[in-house]
């Protein structure tokens, strides 16, 4: 037998199995009413067969309350259905034997297909001859990580039966009908939690929002003992203000603030004059702040940076011993987003004086021509600078020639670069990386500087 026919009568004997079990198991009970019955402890991949268990209403200690989940989805305390247990360990071994690990991998993938398949069709069929079911009775898979679960039933049927799914909803729409203020002020409290999902919860709102919060917001950073959410979030608005300038500088001056998202905030902002002249800052931070004028970050704001190549140069002109420190940085992270009107400036950047500067602008290029179309004819107005003349070739021979000039080869392929965009302009990977710890990201480690700001 084939697979797909093997998986066909397994899922026919499923279903005719376990809708006679709990047939007999509702009609023993008819007093009772049943609101689900469930598949758990659902471990397919490692051969593992699933529980079977179902529950009342009358059993929990509390039926009127329908605001607990550990209460009413607790499958550990349900009444087990041994018989369909033992055949599904019996069948599941049997399905197994014989096929290598990569191969079973998939026959799960087919498995949990044709799971979802028999619950749909058990809830479909017990409502229409059994009396003794909620409304919302339903037969699920619980898995741990509520993967398979959502694709067994319908989603008003999801947040009917677990409502606390639905309370981060409710609980927007309800902050959304108070005054403006008012709602700002709930978001920066919830900005500074330590639980992540909350604070970006929050810097999710606090974007939707739009400028007109940037004002509350730099009152509030100095206060917050995770201020870099508030700087970054500032960066994101770009709003020029004095109050939001001077509440950046306090803060990225302050010693106890190990982080370069206040000095990044500058940068946006258009303060490199007073960050490259300021001795109290360190290199790394400086150094940091200003690539963002090239940098991938740049396409994140609300009011994204135009390319330039202008504050590199202020900085290596007016703080040597930043230099070295900068070429480092630029050898690492060579990856941004170039627009039309970018194009220009990068190309004037592949015959710059500085290696790092001429090294990045081959790589934005190169990986511009790739993606974008306007990329690919700007730059073959340049073919004869570089004597290419083959259209398959030239931008790996562009990489390469540029990478002579620079003095330094490209650390990886700017085409294996992928980053996840939220839908707010934030890059997840970067939420994820400094909720992480409470200091977020340390100007002392360039190592860690590189990785972490210049987003690839």
């Amino acid at each position: 037998m084939t697979l797909k026919s093997d998986l066909s009568a397994f899922a026919e004997d499923l279903y005719q199995l376990t809708r006679e079990a709990l047939l007999n198991q509702f009609a023993a009970e008819m007093g009772r009413h049943f609101y689900a019955a469930a598949f758990h402890h659902v471990e397919l991949d490692q051969a593992v067969p699933p529980l079977f268990a179902l529950q009342c209403i009358e059993n929990l200690p509390d039926p009127s309350n329908t605001e607990k989940p550990v209460e009413r989805w607790d499958c550990a305390v349900w009444p087990q259905v041994s018989a369909v247990e033992d055949w599904f360990a019996q069948t599941l071994g049997a399905m197994q034997q014989g096929q290598s690990p990569s191969q079973w991998q998939s026959s799960v993938k087919q498995l949990e297909k044709r799971l979802i398949s028999v619950c749909k069709r058990l809830t479909a069929e017990l409502k229409k001859c059994c009396t003794n079911l909620t409304a919302d009775f339903a037969v699920l898979i619980l898995d741990d990580d509520f993967r398979l679960t959502p694709k067994c039933v319908s989603k008003t049927q999801l947040m009917r039966l677990f409502p606390h799914l639905d309370e981060p909803r409710r609980r927007a729409e309800e902050i959304a009908r108070l005054p403006l203020e008012r709602q700002i002020e709930i978001h920066l409290a919830a900005l500074d939690s330590d639980d992540s999902i909350v604070s970006r919860d929050a810097d999710d709102a606090l974007r939707k929002i739009g400028p007109v919060a940037a004002p509350c917001v730099a009152r509030s950073m100095g206060a917050a003992k995770n201020s870099w959410r508030y700087a970054m979030l500032l960066e994101v608005y770009c709003v020029r203000s004095p109050e939001v300038i001077a509440a950046l500088k306090h803060l990225a001056l302050d010693r106890s603030n190990r982080t370069v998202w206040p000095a990044s905030a500058l940068a946006t902002l258009g303060e490199h004059e007073w960050l490259i002249h300021n001795p109290a800052l360190s290199d790394d931070t400086v150094v940091s702040a200003v690539l963002h004028t090239v940098s991938s970050w740049r396409n994140y704001q609300l009011d994204p940076l135009p390319f330039c190549y202008q504050p590199l140069e202020l900085l290596i002109s007016a703080r040597a011993s930043a230099k070295e420190g900068l070429l480092a940085e630029m050898l690492r992270s060579s990856f941004s987003d170039l627009h039309a009107k970018d194009m220009p400036i990068a190309l004037a950047g592949t015959e710059h004086p500085f290696a790092g500067i001429r090294r990045h602008a081959a790589c934005v290029l190169y990986r511009t021509r790739k993606s974008k179309p306007y990329g690919a004819r700007a730059i073959d107005c340049r073919s004869a600078w570089i004597s290419c003349r083959s259209s398959s070739s030239f931008s790996q021979d562009f990489v390469s020639r540029c990478s002579v000039c620079a003095g330094a080869r490209p650390t990886s392929d700017p085409r294996s670069s992928k980053r996840a965009r939220l839908p707010t302009g934030r890059p997840d990977s970067a939420w994820r990386r400094h909720s992480s710890s409470k200091e977020g990201m340390s100007a002392a480690s360039p190592a860690a500087t590189s990785t972490a700001r210049m987003l690839p």
